[in-house]
């Protein structure tokens, strides 16, 4: 059985979103295979900001089965 790596996106208060950086994510490499960042927009993904709504909407999916989760944990 493979070991799933869990983490959540860092939310940006000032802009309700989340920045997501693959370079600062401390769950790159083991966590990137099931993450849907990857399946959606290939390694590396550039940096970018998603808004809250659209992290729910991943959610939702990932929920379904549909996508694989935000893994994304960024560090410090």
């Amino acid at each position: 059985m493979a070991h799933r790596v869990t983490a959540r996106a860092a939310p940006v208060a000032d802009a309700g979103s989340v920045l997501v950086d693959c370079d600062t994510c401390v769950v790159r490499g083991p966590g990137c295979p099931d993450c849907v960042v990857t399946v959606l927009l290939g390694m590396p993904a550039p940096p970018m900001r998603i808004e809250s709504s659209s992290v729910e909407a991943l959610a939702v999916l990932a929920r379904s089965g549909l996508v694989p989760p935000l893994r994304h944990d960024r560090a410090g």
